[in-house]
């Protein structure tokens, strides 16, 4: 989405807030408030959302649903407290690129 914006927008100040804040986002995707390694597994952003989304809410992976499980009582919740950070660095991004979008419409300086 970010890149089609980014696209419609001709080189100016709304254009480098979109670019910046895809940056933000691919910053989030990679790495969190803190780091969590268990059991030599690195619980990065990008892999707590992978298991969330697939072994509990929309799939039933059961190998990630395992690997979900198999973190004991505190491991649960700093992963879902990953997981909540990760949520909310995408809904800002949603947030920012709806703006980019109504400002751009509304000045003319979007093209699609």
């Amino acid at each position: 989405m970010a890149n089609i914006v980014i696209g419609g927008l001709e080189p100016n100040r709304l254009r480098e807030i979109v670019v910046q804040s895809r940056e933000t986002w691919r910053r989030a995707k990679k790495s969190g408030a803190m780091r969590l390694v268990i059991d030599g597994t690195d619980y990065g952003p990008e892999l707590v959302l992978d298991l969330y989304l697939n072994g509990r809410y929309f799939h039933s992976d059961t190998a990630k649903a395992a690997q979900l499980d198999s973190v004991g009582g505190m491991g649960a919740r700093l992963t879902r407290q990953k997981l909540n950070e990760m949520l909310v660095s995408g809904v800002n991004y949603a947030s920012e690129l709806r703006w980019a979008v109504i400002v751009g419409r509304a000045e003319g300086l979007l093209r699609c």
